[in-house]
């Protein structure tokens, strides 16, 4: 759920604006997305807060201070001042580097108060103020995914993101982050006499990391429960061949792996393979024999195992005393003449985690005297104190008033204009379904001002509207004598998506950001319910189709991690790749619920889904 239109700092508008020549991030093509702006845009804005700090390859600056941070841990010293203060005066003489030594200086005295993992998290903080650049709202949570295209390596954002989380900071170490910034792959040979020597050039391999030391090999990181393999001989090729040794005369004679770790190294192939069972972060040895007449060399092996990052969330009760109680979790099956219908909804891993409410919601109804079916999704926002109350009557109420209305012929337009015009593609039809969505939705945000005035539950306390914003997405689909007819009535972010076949499928909502990344609109300002043509023809879409497999209208819990942009929104094969999955947990609630717990690194909101399917249609 994105952040309110009203919590933007104009401040910031106007410093972005001389700095670019354009309003906030209006050039990305991608809303969810926006906030990978161009590097050289930050750059900019970095000079103008932080003068000198433009000109910082902050690629090459991350792994030094991180190299830094984990030699000094690794000295049983901490360093306590990791901070962009400080950046100007880590500056090397060329201005594009961080001075190693420069860092060290800044640190705090042994007699001041510091810690490993404080500068974990103070890395994990000044390392996010930089990727995101200034453009980004304070305390925005950070999200890996957001950032994947930056160059910065996947798992180091992961790391990044779970710098936030206490529960999980605390088992994060330098030395874990730095080998996630580590440039590819390579394997180094131990020197010929017991003089340090110079590093002699590396041999690159795919899947194995850099050289951390004489006769030191590292291995690549692996994570629990992830199947982890290195080709058959790499490690043994890379060493004979920075020996000048031939490799097909040379083997590993021991390979010492941690008992019951789940991998195994198989001698003759030289490859080792398996599914890891357990974190890990140590060294292990291995004997390198050049040849039968030589005797065996030992070298040392750096592995981490990563715990699996499913390990890493809690799911914590919500307070039992709280106002507005709502289930964890919701579903249901429901069947109408001409439809099947499968809906589910379940609190996110991030709420779980900190014992907070589910704020997602959803309804289903259906008229009988004129066979429209009614669906209505909700998603509270994540900083409104009474979220989880505004999406529920954004749906109960939306879904009552509509199924009333085209249930009394008196107020029923839709169908009146059709027997009007006898044609559904009429524009008079479409105007009249826009119509009552419209009220429908007019009528929540007054229900919602009246909770907020008279609460009903009186524990809440004095109210704001604010404290109920919640998007809505409303759909009313039939089935006619040529096909069916849809209309969708949507503000915010989620969306809504028809199959005409398997393979064949479009969106019928346009998710509505603010104009700055991160940003949405909610149902509670009234702005969002003007009752003028541009904003009602924002909201609304009709449409009519001769065939139908399916109708999904979903929270951004489920479009986020599954379309990454407006585009793929937009596109059929996106739509083709999520119903491919979701028809095969279409025959019951329980087993759509259980999808939705499905694990994509930085979604971890909420998920709401409901899937409609009409009854001649076999999943």
């Amino acid at each position: 759920m994105g952040i309110p239109l009203r919590g933007f700092s104009v401040g910031f508008l106007l410093l972005f604006r001389r700095a670019t020549g354009v309003w906030g991030l209006q050039a990305a093509s991608c809303f969810r997305h926006r906030l990978r702006k161009s590097v050289q845009l930050c750059e900019i804005l970095m000079g103008i807060l932080f003068p000198g700090s433009e000109n910082i390859d902050w690629h090459e600056g991350l792994r030094t201070l991180a190299e830094v941070l984990a030699e000094m841990h690794g000295e049983q010293m901490c360093h306590g001042r990791i901070d962009l203060a400080y950046v100007r005066e880590w500056i090397a003489g060329d201005g594009r580097t961080l001075d190693r030594e420069k860092i060290r200086e800044s640190a705090l005295t042994s007699g001041e108060t510091a810690s490993f993992h404080a500068d974990v998290v103070q890395f994990g903080k000044l390392a996010i103020n930089i990727i995101q650049g200034p453009s980004a709202e304070q305390d925005t949570p950070f999200c890996a995914t957001f950032y994947s295209g930056k160059g910065y390596p996947a798992a180091f954002l992961n790391l990044l993101e779970s710098t936030q989380k206490a529960e999980s900071a605390t088992e994060i170490t330098m030395s874990a982050i730095l080998k996630t910034l580590l440039p590819s792959e390579t394997v180094q040979s131990p020197p010929a006499s017991g003089k340090e020597e110079l590093p002699k050039k590396a041999e690159t391999l795919s899947g194995l990391p850099r050289a951390v030391g004489s006769g030191v090999v590292s291995l690549p990181n692996g994570t629990v429960g992830r199947p982890y393999s290195i080709p058959c001989r790499q490690i043994v090729e890379a060493i004979a061949k920075i020996r000048g040794e031939d490799p097909g005369l040379a083997r590993i004679s021991h390979f010492q792996l941690p008992e019951g770790c789940g991998l195994t190294f198989d001698y003759q192939s030289g490859a080792i393979h398996g599914t890891p069972l357990a974190t890990f972060d140590g060294t292990l040895e291995l004997d390198y024999v050049p040849h039968e007449h030589h005797p065996s060399i030992r070298y040392s092996a750096r592995l981490f195992i990563n715990p699996d990052p499913l390990s890493l969330w809690k799911d914590l009760p919500t307070p039992a005393d709280a106002p507005y109680q709502k289930p964890s979790t919701a579903q249901e099956a429901l069947e109408f003449p001409g439809f099947r219908v499968v809906a589910a909804s379940r609190r996110g891993r991030a709420h779980a985690n900190r014992g907070e409410f589910r704020d997602d919601d959803y309804a289903i109804a259906y008229s009988d005297q004129a066979g429209w079916l009614i669906v209505a999704v909700a998603d509270g926002a994540g900083s409104a104190k009474y979220a989880r109350r505004g999406s529920q009557l954004a749906c109960e109420t939306t879904s009552n008033r509509l199924r009333l209305a085209l249930d009394n012929p008196e107020f029923n337009v839709v169908d009146a204009a059709y027997e009007q015009y006898r044609d559904w593609n009429h524009p008079e039809v479409a105007k009249a379904l826009r119509r009552l969505l419209h009220e429908a939705a007019l009528k929540a945000y007054y229900r919602l001002v009246e909770e907020a005035t008279r609460p009903a539950e009186e524990s809440a306390g004095p109210l704001e509207l604010r404290n109920f914003d919640t998007t809505l997405i409303l759909a009313a689909l039939k089935k006619v004598s040529d096909g069916w007819v849809l209309g969708t009535f949507s503000i915010g972010d989620g969306g809504a998506g028809i199959l005409m076949s398997d393979d064949e499928g479009m969106a019928i909502t346009q998710p509505e950001g603010g104009e700055h990344a991160g940003q949405t609109t909610f149902l509670t300002m009234p702005s969002s319910l003007r009752d003028d043509e541009e904003t009602l023809e924002r909201h609304f879409r009709f449409l009519t189709t001769p065939g139908l497999r399916a109708l999904m209208v979903m929270t951004d819990g489920v479009s986020d991690p599954k379309f990454p942009c407006d585009e793929a929104f937009q596109g059929g094969q996106y739509w083709s790749a999520l119903w491919s999955e979701v028809k095969e947990v279409t025959h019951s609630p329980e087993a759509l619920l259980e999808w939705l717990n499905f694990f994509s690194p930085g979604n971890h909101d909420d998920r709401t889904l409901v899937v409609v399917v009409p009854e001649d249609s076999s999943c």
